[in-house]
């Protein structure tokens, strides 16, 4: 039994870091469920329209390779939760960077 999910139901909750490489990291929420571990990671290849990535929680297996704690087999799946992540972090992000005029001194 495959179980669907509809990607405009999940919760992307974001702990913002004073980190330009990983500025956050996100626990993606399902329904009653948390999966906690993801990472917002700058990126420099200037190919990619977005400057971060985004990465699942993952376990070292050795020999730089890593074993995905949470795994979609089909990519377009896991490129619409990616752009849909990092979409809601620009948005958290822009947020978290303004400005109250009662904070600027005078």
């Amino acid at each position: 039994m495959t179980m669907k999910i509809n990607i405009d139901e999940l919760e992307f909750n974001f702990k913002f870091k004073n980190d330009d490489n990983m500025p956050a990291t996100m626990t993606l929420v399902i329904g009653q469920f948390e999966v906690r571990g993801f990472k917002v990671v700058a990126t420099h290849y200037e190919s990619n329209k977005n400057k971060f990535k985004l990465y699942p929680p993952s376990k070292s297996m050795g020999n730089d390779k890593w074993f995905h704690l949470f795994f979609t087999p089909d990519k377009n799946e896991w490129g619409k939760i990616e752009q849909r992540a990092l979409e809601k972090f620009n948005e958290g992000r822009l947020d978290s960077t303004e400005v109250s005029v009662d904070d600027v001194p005078l």
